[in-house]
C-alpha cells in the first residue's frame, strides 16, 4: 500500500476523481478512482509529431492502467469512446460520456459579437499536434482575400509557440493574430461570450 493510499484511507476517502490523466492514479491499489481522458493522440499522431513519439510508451502504460483499473472513465464524445474501446479492454458500463464544455456560460442566452470583434478563438496548448499552423495558413489566405478576421490563441507553450510567432511575422499576419498564452478561466469565458 502506498503512502498516498494510506493518507486517503486515513481520511476515509473511498473514491478519487482525476480530471486529467495522471501518474498519481498508479499509486492506488484499493481505493477506486474515476479518470478523464481527453484523447488518444499518442496513437493517432505518434508518427507525425515528436511530442507524441517521445512520450508514447509512458502515456500508453498510463492509459492501459487507467482503462483497466478505473471505476469510471469520463470521455467527451462517442468517437473517443469508440477509439478507446478499439484500443483498450474496458466495459461499456464503465464509460460516461460528458461533453467537455467551458463552465460558467449560460448557453440559453444568445451572445452576439461586439462591433469590430470578428475573431476566431482557439483555446489549445501550443503543441505541434494541435495544428495552430493550419489556422495561421488560413490567415494568409484571408489576408489575400481582404477578409477582416482576427485569431486569438490561448494556452501554455509546449515548445511550439516560438515557431508560430516566427511564422506569423514571416508571413506578415502578426496583426491578425494574438497569442495570449495561458489565461484564467474567467477570461476564456469572456472570449467565448464575445
Amino acid at each position: 500500500q502506498t503512502r498516498l493510499e494510506k493518507f486517503f484511507e486515513k481520511k476515509k476517502y473511498h473514491l478519487i476523481y482525476f480530471p486529467e490523466p495522471t501518474l498519481t492514479c498508479l499509486q492506488l491499489n484499493k481505493i477506486r478512482f474515476i479518470s478523464t481522458l481527453w484523447d488518444i493522440g499518442h496513437w493517432q499522431f505518434k508518427d507525425k509529431f515528436s511530442e507524441m513519439k517521445n512520450n508514447f510508451y509512458l502515456r500508453e502504460k498510463l492509459y492501459q492502467f487507467i482503462t483497466k483499473k478505473c471505476f469510471l472513465l469520463i470521455l467527451d464524445t462517442p468517437q473517443l469512446k469508440n477509439l478507446i474501446k478499439r484500443n483498450y479492454i474496458i466495459k461499456n458500463k464503465k464509460i460516461i460520456l460528458l461533453p467537455f464544455v467551458p463552465s460558467d456560460i449560460n448557453y440559453k442566452k444568445k451572445y452576439s459579437p461586439k462591433k469590430n470583434k470578428n475573431f476566431f478563438f482557439y483555446p489549445a496548448n501550443y503543441w505541434k499536434h494541435k495544428n495552430h499552423i493550419t489556422i495561421l495558413k488560413s490567415c494568409i489566405y484571408l489576408k489575400k482575400e481582404k477578409k477582416n478576421f482576427n485569431f486569438i490563441f490561448t494556452g501554455e507553450d509546449k515548445g511550439n509557440l516560438d515557431n508560430l510567432v516566427r511564422f506569423a511575422k514571416k508571413n506578415k499576419i502578426s496583426k491578425m493574430v494574438k497569442f495570449l498564452g495561458f489565461v484564467k478561466k474567467s477570461k476564456i469565458v469572456d472570449l467565448y461570450k464575445t
